[in-house]
């Protein structure tokens, strides 16, 4: 069904965005354009083609499809089996097929077109059996489905080992743990390196030949594309098919990020292509001297021969491709073919580096076809060859030919078998015989002839099943007080049974501790989820596996319908227990109910082998069990059941942001505080849960460790006390060896890390580990249309704060926040006496803690305490809590961080909302158009400045 349109990042990013002009005509012929982007980036609105449109003779189609990793990994498995991204523009194509008539469209008469990676895709399109019958002509620019670059993998296996070795999973011979890894990372991990998946001049992850993996799911391309084409068995459709004549300016900018030019120098042969295929090394080197001499002549490989290199890539990646392909269709018969070479130039082309010479870019003749910048300065001469090309390719989209009879087009034909006629689309753009590339093109032929390597579909042997994530200790401990029947007490009744709290004199509330919420397995069944508690039952208060208990901490009054807060306590996952922190101030003075409970921490709680009896998460299975029965239970102490804060500290803090995204515990709660850790934190989500076992078992000297279901037993049956040792352990540095030196030298410039810098290492892990997860959770909320998030940064210090190590100065502490609203000091001792200073700051937090939970405010209207706005973006305003003043902005340091942790998701601008709503306009004054799609009925806007109708 259709939903709401947001902007932002998230895995369900399979839009359309249907451009339609203004009239009542119908039948109109249709172009689907595929973005490009390396098959690692973009998105459908990458660029607008409202200049075709505005003709009121065509409708265009954009959309995105899935990227990178989760588009184009290829292991050649049932689940894994490949080309996820080409499968989502074959259903896009598909719904275009069904729904377009809708629109005023013929599904008849629909064009696909792209750059790129996108023209590598349509290329593909046309090859695969999924497309038949969906479009009818196409427009190929600077793709190609025989190259190395824009076309198949060669060694789809090994590129997804690489990428694994490259985040750190090591088990990557194995395929089953291979795919494990693959199918449980989370996205922030799978998209951290751009740069990785996309690096010189190679592309991991782009579309592959398929493995037949005995189902019934259709296959994309189950042989290589150069044996398709040379079969002859594809449908021959009109193509519009060329490039630019500098399309290795791409590469430029990368030469001094990877070191192309002084690498290429001494190692050329590792620089050819990757579809070549050598008997020897010899042979190998002999062809790359061969390449360097016909390319390079005799001279150096260095800036100045920046003119030799571009040519090299542009024949490589793009020329020599096409119009191999191109070859290949001519030989089956696929006569209507129309080939260009766009190489315009003007004075606003930028030169060549360390040369006068300019050149047509990659996608330089998409660009011109598609709308420009109109702020930008533009000659008379590009005005009149983007308006010829539009012309041209809109005729094509129309006809099926660039430049029909009676045109006035300069005459077009079709091309022949030797790569001639063609349109030199230039400053004279005029029928030319002779390519620019041509004479490169006949070298490679050659050369392709005799090493030409196809890509072939996965090929494994298949082994036992691993995967990966984080190992904990289990430590429940409940502290309880001793119970006295002269205390005055009260008695509830829950779904259980009847349970009592005592009076707490100090605070006046009552106190109910050690309910159980449920229960949790033992034995064998010690991993899996819990189970709901029949009935009460008697409660020790040492330390034992059937740990879930709840404390509720109430008032003393006889209101009814309170709000509540649930308190989920921290301790790295590996400790702690409910009552660690209970913020008996915070319900004495503002009459809140707080919950605090345990859940299973450590190898108990979060061990995850993925099996049937230790699937991962029990720890969080726990919390959602407690929520559920605060749910069921809560009106029966005076709280209110609809109105549920959820907070925690440390790994509770993590937990409660965690919680916020998962769907078991929707509807439980209904505001949530985070306190120093989220769900992006580098200790919340384990990155290989399966080699953290192994870990913990080697440490306790089982060295089975490489069967999994030998693991699964040793966890099943190991005593408690080998379970609750200690959990921290060193394990091997896998950091990023660049990385690693570029934050050292961001945090301690060419100093040591030693005790003389400890503050540089107090600033470094804090922003690693809380600071910049925090800051990096709230951009993807706020991006995501979240607007009642409310960000401070605690630094109160008074004279009791202790000095950092080896320096005067003072600093607050990990949590330090959830220490003042407790107004307590945590595990101090009990003759320090707290500061005038501190409980003031302590009593103004609690007070907006407490609004928070009351009204989702901090700082309610009518409130005396400072203005306290939402985050709007850009982490700002915030509120500083050390005298509460308002700031604007957080610390620069951490913003300054940023690129060097990739915190992009894999799916960029996934929706672009109409064009008016990103031009101040809003949407109730624009003219809306309603079309009813199978889905339902989707809303389309139009763009004053153009007139067109945007369905988005």
């Amino acid at each position: 069904m259709p939903f709401p349109i947001q902007l932002n990042m998230h895995d369900d990013c399979l839009v359309a965005n249907i451009y339609v002009p203004d009239t009542n005509a119908t039948n109109l012929p249709v172009m689907v354009y595929v973005h490009g982007g390396a098959y690692v980036m973009g998105s459908g609105n990458f660029g607008y083609y409202n200049s075709l449109v505005k003709t009121q003779q065509v409708i265009v189609v954009t959309f995105n499809y899935r990227l990178g990793v989760h588009g184009f990994l290829c292991l050649g498995t049932q689940d894994v089996p490949g080309n996820a991204g080409m499968k989502d523009q074959v259903a896009l194509l598909r719904w275009v097929n069904r729904n377009i008539a809708s629109f005023g469209g013929n599904p008849n008469d629909v064009t696909i077109a792209g750059c790129s990676a996108g023209g590598g895709s349509v290329d593909l399109l046309t090859l695969s059996p999924m497309t038949v019958g969906l479009f009818s002509k196409v427009i190929t620019e600077s793709g190609s489905s025989v190259g190395y670059y824009t076309g198949a993998q060669m060694n789809p296996i090994e590129n997804a080992k690489t990428y694994a070795r490259i985040l750190n999973f090591t088990n990557v011979d194995d395929i089953d743990a291979l795919e494990e890894f693959y199918k449980t990372a989370p996205n922030a991990l799978l998209d951290f390196s751009m740069e990785a998946q996309l690096g010189n001049a190679v592309i991991l992850f782009t579309p592959c030949v398929e493995r037949d993996t005995g189902t019934d799911e259709e296959r994309f391309l189950s042989e290589s594309p150069f044996s398709i084409l040379s079969k002859g068995q594809y449908p021959k459709l009109p193509l519009l098919y060329g490039y630019a004549d500098m399309e290795g300016l791409l590469q430029v900018n990368g030469f001094d990020k990877f070191h192309t030019i002084g690498d290429m120098a001494e190692n050329f042969s590792n620089y050819l292509p990757l579809d070549l295929q050598f008997e020897s090394e010899e042979q190998k080197e002999e062809v790359a001297k061969n390449v360097r001499e016909f390319y390079f002549r005799d001279g150096e490989m260095n800036q100045e021969s920046i003119l030799e290199f571009v040519d090299y890539y542009t024949d490589i990646l793009f020329a020599y491709p096409m119009l191999r392909g191109l070859k290949l269709r001519r030989n089956s018969n696929n006569d209507t073919v129309f080939l260009y070479e766009y190489s315009f130039v003007d004075e606003n082309t930028p030169f060549v580096p360390n040369t006068n010479v300019r050149g047509a870019d990659h996608c330089a003749q998409a660009i011109a076809v598609m709308d420009g910048d109109t702020t930008a300065a533009t000659t008379e001469e590009y005005v009149q060859i983007r308006a010829m090309m539009r012309e041209m390719w809109l005729n094509f989209i129309i006809t099926g030919n660039p430049v029909p009879e009676n045109s006035y087009l300069p005459e077009w034909p079709s091309v022949n078998l030797g790569w001639s006629p063609h349109m030199a689309l230039s400053n004279n753009s005029a029928v030319n015989e002779t390519l620019i590339v041509e004479e490169r093109a006949l070298f490679w032929e050659d050369i392709y002839e005799k090493h030409y390597h196809q890509p072939a579909a996965p090929s494994f042997r298949s082994e036992i099943m691993w995967r990966s994530t984080l190992l904990c200790l289990c430590l429940c401990g409940a502290a309880v007080w001793a119970e006295s029947d002269e205390r005055e007490s009260k008695l509830v009744n829950t779904a259980q049974g009847a349970v009592r709290g005592y009076k707490d004199p100090e605070h006046g509330i009552f106190a109910f501790q050690s309910i159980p919420y449920a229960s949790a397995p033992t034995g064998p069944n010690r991993f899996k989820a819990d189970i709901p508690m029949p009935g009460l039952m008697p409660f020790t208060t040492n330390t034992q596996e059937n740990c879930l208990i709840a404390n509720v901490y109430i008032p003393d009054t006889e209101e009814k319908n309170l709000p509540v807060v649930v308190y989920v306590h921290g301790g790295g996952f590996q400790m702690g227990w409910g009552n660690m922190l209970v913020p008996k101030k915070l319900i004495s003075e503002h009459n809140i109910i707080t919950v605090t409970f345990n859940y299973r921490v450590g190898i108990h709680g979060f061990l995850c082998l993925g099996t049937e009896d230790a699937p991962g998460n029990a720890g969080m299975k726990d919390q959602v069990a407690l929520l559920r029965w605060v749910k069921k239970n809560i009106a029966n102490f005076g709280g209110n059941p609809d109105d549920v804060t959820i907070a925690g500290y440390s790994a509770g803090s993590a937990s409660v942001d965690l919680l916020m995204v998962s769907k078991s515990a929707e509807g439980l709660f209904n505001k949530v505080i985070p306190e120093s850790g989220v769900s992006t934190s580098v200790f919340t989500i384990q990155s290989d849960p399966l080699e953290n076992a192994r870990w913990f078992a080697k440490a306790n000297n089982f060295t089975d460790v490489d069967d999994i279901y030998v693991l699964e037993q040793f966890y099943k049956t190991a005593s408690f006390e080998i379970l609750t040792k200690d959990p921290f352990f060193d394990r091997p540095d896998s950091t990023f060896e660049e990385v690693a030196k570029k934050v050292k030298e961001f945090y301690f410039g060419d100093k040591p890390v030693d005790e003389d810098n400890v503050l540089a290492y107090v600033d470094y892990f804090t922003d690693v580990i809380f600071a910049y997860s925090t800051q990096r959770s709230i951009k993807l909320m706020v991006e995501n249309g979240h607007d009642q998030i409310y960000l401070y940064e605690y630094s109160f210090v008074d004279e009791n704060t202790p000095v950092v190590p080896h320096t005067d100065i003072k600093g607050a502490n990990h949590c330090a926040q959830s220490i003042a609203v407790a107004g307590e000091i945590f595990l101090q001792a009990d003759s320090m006496t707290l500061t005038e200073e501190f409980n003031k700051l302590s009593t103004k937090i609690r007070q907006l803690w407490a609004n928070f939970i009351k009204t989702s405010k901090p700082v309610p209207s009518g409130s005396e305490l400072p203005a306290w706005p939402a985050v709007r973006g850009a982490w700002t305003p915030h509120i500083a809590l050390v005298k509460l003043t308002v700031k604007r902005s957080m610390d620069p340091k951490i913003i300054t961080i940023n690129p060097l942790l990739s915190w992009k998701m894999w799916c960029e601008l996934v929706l672009l909302v109409a064009v008016a709503v990103s031009r101040g306009a809003g949407l109730d004054v624009l003219e809306p158009r309603l079309v009813h799609i199978e889905q339902g009925p989707v809303r389309g806007f139009q763009d004053p400045s153009t007139g067109i109708f945007i369905f988005s």
